[in-house]
């Protein structure tokens, strides 16, 4: 497996964990990079997720068990986080940096109140660590040691990867491996492509019964939902107009689509949500603004073929607009 294929496998090992099991990889990680990484006790951690003294950098873990980071959640998290950090670790200390893990790049309100504490005058740098600098990380370390935190092992020639569940101390990986392996590594374009034909169905399908279907609207209220949700992502009012208009004009299809999709089995249904999340967060990390994560989004979900046809690029912007909706991608309240 070359570099590239072995950081994707990474990427998409670091998305699949929640909560404990989040945590817990980190401090595997973090003790490769900084030997002298001093891990919390099971109880009373008093905000501590593992500091370093050489390097004077004090860590905090977040990965709320839903996938996606609430925006108001994650800014009492990280207020709670480093009060704790002041109280109980600071001045004894002489910690230089404070860094929030989390697996997504935070933005908006979370990503304002990291700015917003590094603007106290305390002396301490304060960061967000998000998957980007996290895999940077894993891919800075040898190869074996890769394979060791994730488990890989060659066979053949083939990358073969177990499904992990266990606890990590002390820099030592121990893992319960359950019956059974996933060649995950050949499963993920299939399986990608799995997902690509069963997200165009949904887009054929509504095209054959946009003429068949009476105009809808959405009510008052959905209409509130939408623009408060709206202005939670997007800044700029010229953005937020734009896609305001963007809901509204395609609101018709967004009921299609929706209606397709529910009609799919449950696990269908769980792959494309997971797909067009990944999909969301790869883009978040490497965007400058919302706009730009949703145009990319746009295009991404655009066949080739069809990128000149009107009729299957509002379909698609139905699409993604339904996620954007039920708070699948981007920051909800």
């Amino acid at each position: 497996m070359n570099k590239n294929s072995t950081r994707q496998v990474v990427i998409d090992r670091i998305y699949r964990l929640n909560g404990k099991e989040f945590q817990q990889l980190c401090w595997d990680i973090l003790i490769k990079v900084f030997t002298d990484l001093q891990t919390p006790r099971p109880v009373h951690d008093l905000g501590s997720d593992g500091y370093t003294v050489k390097s004077s950098i004090f860590f905090a873990c977040y990965a709320p068990e839903s996938h996606e980071y609430d925006a108001s959640e994650t800014t009492d998290k990280i207020n709670g986080d480093y009060k704790k950090f002041v109280d109980n670790w600071k001045t004894n200390g002489n910690f230089k940096k404070w860094v929030f893990l989390t697996k997504g790049n935070l933005i908006g309100a979370p990503h304002q109140k990291i700015v917003e504490l590094n603007n106290n005058g305390d002396g301490v740098t304060k960061e967000n660590w998000g998957v980007d600098q996290i895999v940077n990380m894993v891919m800075g370390l040898d190869i074996q040691l890769i394979k060791e935190l994730f488990n890989l092992e060659d066979a053949n020639g083939v990358q073969q990867t177990f499904v992990n569940q266990g606890i990590v101390n002390s820099g030592n990986v121990h893992i319960d491996k359950q019956v059974g392996t996933l060649n995950e590594y050949n499963q993920y374009s299939g399986a990608e492509q799995d997902e690509n034909n069963a997200i165009e169905e949904v887009f054929n399908y509504v095209i054959s019964q946009l003429p068949k279907t009476s105009p809808l609207s959405p009510t008052d209220e959905k209409r509130i939902e939408i623009r408060e949700k709206i202005k939670l992502n997007f800044t700029d009012q010229k953005d937020q107009g734009e896609v305001e208009r963007y809901f509204n004009d395609a609101f018709t299809r967004t009921k299609l689509v929706e209606s397709k999709l529910q009609a799919l089995d449950s696990q269908t249904q769980k792959d494309i949500e997971l797909y067009i999340s990944r999909k969301y967060s790869e883009f978040k990390r490497n965007s400058q603004s919302s706009m730009e994560i949703l145009d990319k989004l746009f295009d991404f979900f655009t066949p080739d073929k069809r990128k000149t046809n009107p009729a299957y690029a509002v379909t698609v912007m139905a699409f993604v607009l339904l996620f954007f909706e039920d708070c699948t991608i981007f920051e909800k309240k």
